[in-house]
């Protein structure tokens, strides 16, 4: 007589899915109710290239930011490069200073005007006077950290390329107070131009009263833990490719590429190894009550590309990404946003508010693309529609 098999825990199949349907009720009963995730950071969509790219115009003091490049087409191999000013900014007479950017591409270039403490023009962002001098207490800081000299980069014939010719990827500035901790009082504007117009001309910037008031501005309490950043990048389709000398009539816009072909300061011209310095794009107004003399430390970055006769030993591939390159640089018009919808006591850094600006921006292309494949899948028969998804995923 065959033996019959014997449940291992002795108990009957009918007890096990009793036992089943109280242990199901019981976590149906202790399930802690469903929160609602945040949209997932999504960068998977972009190439390697454009996704440094990203990190490098919202972050430009990151170390993976190094050799970046700007993912347009056509693509050429460039040399790219990446450099530090470092000087210090102190209020003048008044408890007033400021910093002046002016993005530079050569290494005997001027980079920013920064007060000292001697600086007596009070509230008056103004690096130069009517005779096209400094003012007192104003300092022009050298770029020396370039890779080429003024002469080398305006140097050709008409109609031909440079020997080497230059872009800049992304330019950032970080400003941290360093004096004492009994003086640690007061305020740091910040303002970088989104269209990279001459702050020194608008009325508005001539003064750091002026220069808090637009919205673009940004306002930091001065902190010796907590630095202020500022950054930009290359917005038009001019900054975004190399020049050609007869492209411009003044071929110092190829030592300063954000200065829209204007290079006055304040209504006045300061020269540099023979070439007029451009038009400052971004500024720092300080105030540190009435402490003379308040030392702040400026931290400049510059991340750029090259090309040429001159570069040649240098160059690396740079890869072509134009769908990558229009999602990067509309999210990044969102960071603004992004950064006054914040808790003031919990701000993100600017890559993870770079991440949450791609996550938005796919999330709104998505249903178009993978409409777009759609169409195209059933216009060329069912058989295409998994390769036409395929190819969605492509796009984003």
């Amino acid at each position: 007589m065959p033996k019959t098999k014997k449940n291992p825990k002795n108990k009957s199949p009918k007890g096990n899915a009793k036992r089943n349907q109280v242990m199901n009720a019981i976590r149906k009963v202790t399930r802690t109710s469903h929160v609602p995730r945040p949209p997932k950071l999504m960068t998977q969509g972009l190439s390697g290239c454009a996704l440094k790219y990203a990190l490098c115009i919202s972050d430009p003091f990151n170390p993976g930011a190094r050799d970046a490049c700007i993912p347009t087409t056509p693509c050429v191999p460039t040399q790219k490069a990446m450099w530090t000013s470092r000087f210090s900014l102190n209020t003048g007479t008044g408890g007033f200073g400021f910093v002046q950017f002016t993005p530079c591409l050569a290494s005997d270039g001027v980079v920013a005007f920064s007060t000292g403490a001697t600086y007596t023009s009070g509230v008056a962002l103004a690096a130069l006077t009517a005779t096209n001098t400094l003012q007192i207490g104003v300092n022009n800081v050298v770029n020396f950290g370039a890779p080429y000299t003024t002469a080398q980069l305006i140097a050709g014939a008409p109609g031909q390329t440079y020997n080497v010719t230059g872009r800049i990827v992304s330019f950032g500035a970080k400003i941290t107070y360093v004096g004492t901790n009994l003086n640690e009082s007061g305020m740091i504007w910040t303002y970088a131009s989104p269209t990279h117009q001459n702050v020194s001309e608008t009325t508005a910037y001539k003064t750091i009263d002026g220069l808090g008031n637009d919205t673009n501005a940004r306002v930091c309490p001065v902190s010796r833990d907590n630095p202020c950043f500022l950054n930009t990048y290359s917005v038009t389709d001019n900054e975004c490719n190399f020049p050609m000398q007869d492209d411009f009539a003044n071929n110092g816009l190829a030592v300063y590429p954000y200065c829209n072909n204007n290079f006055t300061i304040n209504g006045f011209n300061f020269t540099s190894n023979g070439c007029l310095v451009g038009s400052p794009v971004m500024c720092v107004g300080v105030t540190s009550g009435a402490t003379v003399g308040g030392t702040f430390y400026v931290e400049v970055v510059t991340h750029a590309e090259y090309t040429g006769p001159l570069a040649t030993s240098m160059l690396t591939p740079t890869v072509a990404d134009p769908n990558g390159f229009n999602i990067v640089q509309s999210a990044a018009q969102l960071l603004p946003l992004i950064a006054q919808g914040e808790v003031p006591t919990k701000p993100r850094n600017n890559w993870e508010r770079m991440k949450l600006a791609l996550s938005q921006v796919f999330t709104e292309l998505k249903p178009v693309a993978f409409q777009a494949a759609k169409n195209l899948a059933f216009s060329a028969g069912n058989v295409m529609l998994n390769s036409g998804f395929r190819m969605a995923a492509t796009l984003l």
